[in-house]
């Protein structure tokens, strides 16, 4: 028992290695072996969440409220109060990327009273901070990325420290401070090399193609933009190829290639309706209808 134990930790962890090298498939393949080769329940409570965080990657997120409900009924019945707090936040993550954010909110607010555990607290805090984010209550978003920093740095996650400093990023974006986002983006670009999750790696990138584009320095931008979409193609991120289309048409529509942008905008869209992403979808309708990203480079 305790080899087979042993054996299963290590499958998980290599799924883990596998996602965050892009290889989503090969992730998930071993999260379900684990469930085929244990006996440890908790094992396969935390397989269940870890293969919700798959298949909302690939967009397919009622297949990852799924599996993040299966584990997260297995973990109640084993009183895993900590397995249950990240299931939730598997299923929470699903609502926020579908624009469901009140429901969103509750099941992150869930987490908060159900651990102590400092890293799933950071998880619930930051995720937290960009919903208030979307909401537009900058303020509270910053408050509670700092909160998750804490967190994060109490329980040695620098995982969760990258993805900190991506929000930041952000949130610099929305309060229109591109020198503020580009710097938080170049921390994020550094810890996500150190961490070896690519994904995490393509999302500062595309925060910081945003920045650079703020700041007039459009050729840069669309490079870094392309380098994302590049990853997430590769890892099958369906949500995160949405935004990086929307990214690359705002850039062709202020280099004025309309033409180009129309097309990168319609793939984007396409993609979003397939996967439900409402909020996504809407922002793209709107640039489609008007011709015109939202964002304005300064100039030099």
């Amino acid at each position: 028992m305790g080899n087979s134990r042993t054996r299963t930790d290590d499958s998980l962890a290599e799924g883990l290695r596998y996602e965050k090298a892009g290889l989503l498939d090969k992730a998930l393949s071993l999260y379900r072996d684990v469930r085929r080769g244990t006996r440890d329940p908790s094992l396969v409570a935390e397989s269940w969440t870890l293969e919700a965080h798959i298949h909302h990657a690939h967009g397919d997120w009622e297949a990852a409220l799924a599996a993040a409900i299966s584990g997260q009924e297995l973990a109640r019945e084993l009183d895993r109060p900590d397995l249950m707090a990240e299931a939730l936040n598997a299923r929470a993550t699903v609502h926020y990327s579908r624009g469901e954010f009140l429901e969103a909110q509750q099941l992150f607010e869930e987490m908060l009273e159900l651990s102590e555990d400092p890293r799933v607290r950071g998880l619930a805090l930051q995720n937290l901070g960009s919903l208030h984010g979307q909401l537009g209550e900058l303020d509270l978003s910053e408050q509670r990325f700092a909160e998750a920093e804490r967190h994060f740095e109490e329980a040695g996650y620098e995982w969760g420290r990258a993805h900190v400093h991506n929000n930041r990023a952000a949130l610099a974006l929305d309060r229109k401070d591109h020198a503020g986002a580009e710097a938080a983006s170049r921390a994020a670009v550094q810890v996500a090399r150190l961490s070896g999750d690519l994904d995490l790696l393509a999302i500062a990138t595309m925060n910081l193609s945003e920045a650079l584009a703020g700041l007039g320095r459009l050729d840069e931008a669309e490079e870094e933009a392309s380098k994302a979409l590049g990853q997430f193609e590769i890892s099958k991120n369906a949500w995160r190829r949405v935004a990086c289309f929307r990214i690359l048409g705002d850039l062709n529509a202020h280099q004025g290639d309309m033409e180009v942008a129309r097309r990168m905008w319609e793939r984007g869209l396409k993609l979003a309706r397939q996967i439900g992403a409402s909020v996504d979808a809407g922002e793209l309708s709107q640039r489609l209808e008007r011709g015109l990203p939202d964002f304005e480079p300064r100039q030099g």
